[in-house]
């Protein structure tokens, strides 16, 4: 079951980031906290303040609650921070 702070897209079709996404690929919206999870041709993925972040292509729907989200942002933010002070 999804979390009650997912909205139901009642259109056909909704814009995020300048582009038209179709809502059979949308699997979550959380306008609240600009986070959008899309079905992919790679797997699904988060959309949050125009960067993606992947997710596992196994995931079941009923995970993407908004706190697994969150999580997933945070931990791949810590990350992408890791590599880039490695780099230097």
């Amino acid at each position: 079951m999804l979390d009650s702070k997912c909205r139901e897209i009642k259109s056909p079709s909704t814009k995020y980031n300048k582009r038209k996404i179709d809502t059979d690929i949308i699997l979550a919206v959380y306008p609240d906290y600009d986070i959008v999870v899309i079905k992919g041709r790679f797997g699904p993925y988060i959309q949050h303040a125009g960067n993606n972040y992947k997710l596992p292509k196994n995931i079941e729907k009923q995970k993407l609650s908004l706190e697994y989200c969150l999580e997933v942002i945070k931990l791949l933010k810590e990350y992408e921070s890791y590599i880039k002070s490695k780099e230097r």
